[in-house]
């Protein structure tokens, strides 16, 4: 006779049922792994045996993206041209009424289509307006304007072409008495395309525009090879109302103090405390190069 160890006890018909059931209870409570589910409703209870019954199974799918339509690949597909536009005599960007800029814009189209893609957005910190054209011819002949004729009052501004997105730029040192021709015509580089160069200010540098992403690390001046060094704009300051993004020459602002940082008539300031106008702060004025 074996021990009660060895006795396995067999579950009867009715343990067997409950037992059955359970599983089902535990299988329908909890959805299978990889699965989003939602339950229906607190009383949509699943019966026994039905496992699909109380959970809606919802596939996790990317979502698709929303298909570009022809008019639009054919905008994005375009060469773009970007115009930045100042205007002069501390006129404001603000003052320039947009359906006239529009109607002056409209003349400079040889083509209605090309017209309709022209584009501007206007940047009152640096008082600038850029002007996207999808013609080059269009955008030059904008450039080589000084004035136009707005709702009957003439408008003088400074307009350049600007250089291409993925573009970059970097410093080389040069003679002093070479000229901006001169630079262009003697200057070469063999992994990068030179789109400009020029003088920066009365400096012995370079400034060279690149049609890559990032600089060289050489270029070649009368044959003579050349470090790039890289290029950091300095903030732009403006000496009349002493607040950056912009030069003196394109401010809309009334001129203050450069000590005090308020408008007065007096030529020498009263208050003998210097104030800043870009940092708020006292100590030191607008043209600190440490600020």
């Amino acid at each position: 006779m074996s021990s009660n160890s060895d006795i396995q006890l067999l579950p009867s018909a009715d343990n067997a049922s409950n037992l059955k059931k359970r599983k089902l209870s535990d299988t329908n409570t909890h959805p299978p792994q990889g699965t989003t589910s939602t339950f229906t409703s607190a009383t949509n209870v699943p019966e026994a045996g039905n496992t699909e019954d109380g959970w809606t199974y919802v596939s996790r799918s990317r979502r698709a993206r929303p298909r570009l339509t022809t008019a639009a690949h054919d905008r994005i597909a375009k060469e773009k041209f970007t115009v930045l536009l100042r205007p002069k005599n501390n006129v404001s960007v603000g003052a320039i009424p947009r359906k006239g800029l529009a109607a002056v814009l409209a003349s400079y189209a040889p083509h209605a289509s090309l017209n309709g893609l022209t584009s501007t957005y206007v940047n009152h910190r640096s008082n600038s307006v850029t002007i996207t054209f999808y013609n080059k011819t269009q955008a030059l002949a904008f450039c080589a304007q000084n004035k136009c004729k707005i709702n009957g009052e003439i408008l003088e501004y400074e307009a350049h072409l600007m250089h291409p997105k993925g573009t970059s730029r970097g410093l080389i040192q040069v003679d002093p008495g070479d000229s901006d021709e001169d630079l262009r015509s003697q200057t070469t580089c063999e992994s990068a395309v030179i789109l400009d160069i020029r003088r920066l200010g009365k400096t012995n540098y370079g400034l060279v525009t690149f049609d890559t992403t990032a600089p060289p690390r050489t270029v070649r001046n009368y044959l003579e090879l050349c470090k790039v060094k890289p290029y950091v704009p300095r903030t732009l300051v403006c000496y009349r109302c002493h607040r950056d993004g912009h030069l003196q020459k394109h401010c809309p602002n009334p001129a203050v103090c450069s000590q005090c940082g308020r408008p007065h008539e007096a030529d020498e300031c009263p208050d003998a405390t210097p104030y800043c106008n870009l940092c708020k702060k006292t100590g030191h004025t607008a043209r600190d190069t440490n600020c």
